[in-house]
């Protein structure tokens, strides 16, 4: 009993810092959205490392140079989740926190359709007009708009893509993200330098407690994602459910009663139409998760 609570927990914890991460960025809103990036990234490397260090796993990291498929997988996610952390910071800090949380809720969907058309997966009923429900719900909120919801779109593919690739690559989980880091840690580092020799860096002037939320960054974008590994420990994925859209759930209440984004009838409608296109796939895969129970417990025992 102890593994599933632990992991329930752990998954709880990871899901609710993500949540609440529009509030830390927005708290840096007098840093430039890069310099947050760079800080982020540069920040991340020690502890990720010292994780890996820990783990003894630290042999792993230098086996990937001599796989090439691995070396260009990890190259792939390294760009898709350098495209995901910006975007999403640049959506904080310009007040578009409803629509990238709009991402976050059509990136599983997302998911789905890239089954179809890379892995040739077929799709049931609920599936097809769960992803109909979806695309619909996003051309009209484009419509609605006038402008192309490019925040939301440019999420949910990138982190669509990155949970594809992070599936075909079989490496543990801390050593591929420190793996990202590390590579996103040289161009991040350069540009942290060049703002600290044009007297630029907000660091150095900024005041102490948002020089501590910068390099705090590191930290925040780490625990939660090793959380979330602990939790893939103790928990089978199906039991995840409904709780990987607590994040964004949290992260849209902020940005409407906290932040006060404008949520009228376009919103409104968008995200009713999306969370139905959710609960379609999520019904969907609890009947097939009851169908599998059904026929486990009536198949015969073998006799011992």
């Amino acid at each position: 009993m102890q593994k599933p609570t632990s992991g329930v927990l752990y998954a709880l914890s990871a899901y609710l810092m993500w949540g609440l991460f529009p509030l830390y960025w927005k708290a840096l809103a007098s840093v430039e959205c890069l310099e947050i990036l760079a800080h982020r990234i540069v920040w991340s490397v020690p502890f990720l490392f010292s994780v890996v260090l820990v783990k003894g796993q630290a042999t792993h990291l230098y086996t990937i140079f001599g796989d090439r498929k691995s070396l260009l997988l990890v190259s792939a996610s390294t760009v898709l989740i350098g495209i995901s952390w910006i975007t999403y910071i640049w959506s904080v800090l310009h007040n578009h926190t409803l629509e990238a949380t709009l991402g976050y809720f059509v990136s599983p969907l997302l998911s789905v359709a890239l089954g179809v058309l890379v892995l040739k997966e077929s799709l049931s009923g609920f599936q097809k007009t769960a992803l109909f429900v979806a695309a619909a719900s996003v051309l009209y909120y484009a419509c609605s708009l006038g402008q192309f919801p490019w925040i939301a779109v440019t999420l949910a593919t990138a982190l669509a893509l990155y949970g594809f690739v992070k599936k075909c690559l079989s490496i543990e989980a801390a050593v591929s993200l420190t793996l990202e880091t590390l590579v996103l840690s040289g161009p991040a580092a350069a540009y942290l330098l060049s703002l600290n020799a044009s007297q630029t860096l907000a660091l150095r002037s900024a005041p102490p407690w948002i020089a501590t939320l910068l390099i705090g960054s590191g930290l925040v974008t780490s625990l939660p994602l090793l959380f979330y590994g602990k939790a893939a420990q103790h928990l089978p994925l199906s039991h995840f459910g409904f709780l990987q859209y607590l994040s964004p759930s949290i992260a849209f209440l902020i940005s409407v009663f906290v932040f006060r984004e404008p949520f009228g009838k376009p919103q409104l409608f968008t995200f009713i139409g999306v969370s139905v296109a959710v609960a379609l796939t999520f019904l969907k895969r609890l009947a097939m998760q009851g169908k599998c129970r059904e026929s486990r417990s009536t198949r015969p025992c073998c006799a011992e």
